[in-house]
């Protein structure tokens, strides 16, 4: 898959996590963060016992990601395991771009110089877009500023 199918992918992958997350509610989705706290979110996003279940999720159709959803059980629980695809979704566009922008391949003949600037250019490029757990502009509950 090249980088421009990649781009398309997970703007598709975005906009469908987008629509769920609006249906929840924004002010559902902060009242939900502020009750597990940063550190379970965090927990969410970082602990590999729980990416398994994104990428259980993300592997699904449609119908089985409503499954999986409905299954969750609780609003707290959905709501925040949907910020946590969300933050792996964005983390996915952050890491397209800059490997869009920076071109990271060493060409032939470039000198070690310039390929090591080129890559130090582009993990500043990353740490800059890189993303906050909420995906909204307002009622951040993490207070991520």
């Amino acid at each position: 898959m090249g980088l421009d199918q990649l781009a398309e992918y997970i703007g598709k992958e975005q906009a469908y996590i987008g629509d769920l997350l609006l249906k929840e509610g924004i002010e559902n989705l902060a009242d939900a963060c502020e009750e597990v706290g940063i550190q379970k979110q965090c927990d969410l996003v970082y602990k590999e016992k729980y990416k398994s279940m994104t990428r259980l999720f993300l592997a699904g159709n449609k119908t089985r990601r409503r499954m999986f959803l409905e299954g969750l059980g609780d609003n707290i629980v959905r709501r925040t395991f949907l910020i946590a695809v969300a933050f792996e979704i964005r983390c996915a566009e952050a890491y397209a771009e800059t490997l869009q922008k920076y071109d990271p391949i060493p060409r032939l003949g470039q000198a070690k110089t310039s390929t090591l600037l080129q890559y130090a250019a582009a993990a500043q490029s990353l740490q800059e877009s890189y993303p906050s757990l909420w995906p909204f502009q307002d009622h951040d509950p993490f207070d991520e500023g």
